[in-house]
């Protein structure tokens, strides 16, 4: 019952992934090599993902296959936790690297609105 119920959640984030990405379930399939049903049975937790296909969503779906074991951060405290978790491992010149990136990238999204 255990992994019925993980497969069903690793469906429901590997949905919400795709969707925020703009893909289709019939886009998905095709770059899968799969048929838009499977890719249905996949969201709806019908078939259990082994590790090599969480890896093929995650390339496809440009982020880590750890990405697609949890719900996506929506929240502001969860939005900075995931990124200070994500640069914590860094090293100090890396973690700069990264705070210049996001404070620079800021910038140029304020000046486009």
């Amino acid at each position: 019952m255990k992994d019925k119920k993980f497969s069903v959640q690793v469906g429901n984030y590997i949905a919400e992934r795709r969707k925020k990405a703009g893909l289709s379930q019939p886009e998905l399939a095709d770059r899968l090599g799969v048929t838009p049903e499977t890719i249905s049975r996949m969201e709806s937790g019908k078939i259990t993902l082994n590790v090599e296909r969480i890896r093929e969503f995650a390339e496809i779906l440009q982020c880590e296959p750890s990405d697609l074991l949890r719900p996506i951060p929506t929240e502001e405290p969860e939005i900075l936790t995931s990124i200070s978790n994500l640069v914590k491992p860094l090293h100090e010149k890396q973690q700069k690297f990264i705070r210049d990136l996001i404070y620079e990238t800021c910038q140029l999204l304020k000046k486009m609105q």
